[in-house]
């Protein structure tokens, strides 16, 4: 088994470049506390431990795929699973904080990563032909 780049589609190196930003994202800081500084999305909530699940998985995919280990249905739907576990977790720190907690960049690199990684999961689940977007 060697690696070959060539088997790598768009949504395999979307998965890659997103997993590795849901890694660092959850240390980035998601929150300004008033005068008492920032806290990371690790420090906000133990949930951003999906996040950390979903860029592993992102790059075991990538990996699998470089490899030629063909499970492209299971791949698909682990990338949209977590993807969707990704995009809600940050999207419920968003919306649900207290006064005087204000969101700061960070938790908004987080989002933009999870909607990446899930629309990664979806452009394979439309490669592997388990939905029909965009048929006429």
């Amino acid at each position: 088994m060697e690696i070959d780049t060539t088997r790598l589609k768009w949504e395999d190196w979307v998965a890659l470049a997103s997993s590795l930003v849901l890694l660092g994202g959850s240390f980035l800081p998601w929150y300004s506390v008033g005068d008492v500084g920032q806290v990371s999305g690790w420090d906000a909530t133990k949930l951003s431990i999906f996040l950390m699940v979903s860029g592993v998985v992102g790059a075991l995919v990538f990996l699998g795929t470089a490899l030629g280990i063909d499970f492209s249905e299971e791949y698909a739907i682990a990338l949209v699973t977590c993807g969707v576990a990704s995009v809600a977790v940050v999207v419920v720190r968003i919306f649900v904080r207290q006064t005087g907690i204000y969101p700061i960049y960070g938790i908004y690199i987080s989002l933009t990563a999870a909607i990446a990684f899930l629309a990664s999961g979806v452009g394979k689940l439309k490669r592997a032909g388990l939905i029909l977007l965009g048929a006429h």
